[in-house]
Parts: C-alpha cells; structure tokens; sequence
C-alpha cells in the first residue's frame, strides 16, 4: 500500500528562481523549471515549483499533517507577501488515496470516520435522491 493523502505547495513566480525558493522555504521540489527553460521548445514564462509538504500512510494523521502545513505557511509569512507581492502565485495540493471497495456507499465517509451504520441517510444520498425523482415521475 502506497501513501494514503499528502499535501503538496505550487508556487509559480515570474522571476524568482527554483533555487531561490527552494533555499528560502528550505524545501526540496519534486518538479520545477525556472523562467526561460525550454519547455517544448517553448521559454518558461514563470518559475514553477513544486514540493510535498506532508504525506502519510495513515487518514488519521490528516489532521495533524494540516496543523504542520498551517505551521509552514505561518512560519514563512513574510516570504509569502514578498513572493505574491511581486505577482507570484502559491496553491495547496491536498491528494488523498482511496482503495477500492467491494460494498455500496460513499468511500467519502470511512475518510471522515463515519460508517453507514452511524450516517445511513448520508451514506446513500445519490441513491435516495434518484429514488425520489424516480417516484415522482412514476418509476420504481
């Protein structure tokens, strides 16, 4: 089993250099270029960068890995007016993996900690709704 949610930063500038946000976030990028790199034969009109912020096997170390990025995003602060400042731009990436299941319901529920059992009203909503158009035209 891979890695069940991370929590990655873009942040897309049109002078600063990977290396430069690299070093001042001291973060290592998974994926970057920098303003003029070819890309298909195309220059870069902005630095992108990305890295991952937090990620970990386990939903129940979610909250605790969006307390740490909260922390990272307080922590650097005065990078953040700077980098905007000068027309940058800064996105959260929020991935979450979800396995297969062989049961109906919504996967959305056992991520939130609930389970059919507590929540069956929630559990099927697309279901109960499709019933309910269904009546009301005349379908069973």
């Amino acid at each position: 089993m891979g890695k069940s949610f991370s929590v990655d930063i873009v942040l897309r500038h049109p002078s600063r250099s990977p290396e430069s946000i690299s070093e001042a976030l001291s973060l290592k990028p998974k994926s970057a270029y920098g303003v003029g790199q070819n890309l298909d034969a195309m220059p870069a009109k902005r630095t992108f960068f990305q890295a991952c912020l937090q990620e970990a096997l386990a939903s129940s170390d979610y909250e605790d890995a969006l307390t740490k990025v909260g922390q990272f995003l307080e922590k650097n602060a005065a990078f953040w007016s700077d980098f905007i400042g000068g027309n940058g731009e800064v996105e959260l990436i929020l991935n979450h993996a979800i396995e297969p299941q062989e049961e109906e319901g919504d996967k959305i529920l056992e991520l939130l900690g609930c389970t059919p059992p507590v929540c069956p009203r929630v559990s099927h909503p697309l279901q109960a709704t499709t019933a309910r158009k269904d009546r009301a035209h005349g379908f069973r």
